[in-house]
């Protein structure tokens, strides 16, 4: 059997770094992917009363939603907290069965805020 050898004389180092030496380099994306998106930030206006009040009415509409549904699932924002919950009772004694953040949670988050202001105030 013959066999063809291929490497004109050089050893299987120097065949696997010629190899290696012809990779083509990974493609470089076109320039005009890479120019920078302009925003307009500035001309956004945020007011956060009327924020505040869309959000109240969002979550009014979500229990009004979940009432005529027959659902026990009910939607508050704790103002101090900072954040919303979701309560779910039992229908038959209104009693609350789960809370989303737990209420341990919420009072801590209470403390945490009420420490926020002490610090606030005996350093301003």
């Amino acid at each position: 059997m013959t066999s063809i050898n291929t490497n004109n004389g050089m050893s299987n180092a120097q065949v696997g770094i010629n190899y290696l030496s012809r990779v083509p380099e990974p493609a470089k994306p076109a320039p005009h992917i890479i120019e920078p998106v302009k925003s307009e930030v500035s001309a956004i206006k945020l007011d956060p009363v009327k924020m505040q009040n869309d959000l109240r009415q969002v979550v009014a509409m979500l229990n009004q939603n979940m009432e005529k549904l027959g659902r026990n699932l009910g939607f508050a924002i704790d103002e101090k907290a900072g954040r919303s919950v979701v309560t779910v009772t039992d229908r038959t004694t209104g009693e609350v069965v789960r809370q989303i953040p737990d209420e341990s949670v919420l009072r801590m988050a209470h403390s945490i805020a009420d420490m926020r202001g002490l610090f606030l105030n005996k350093q301003g």
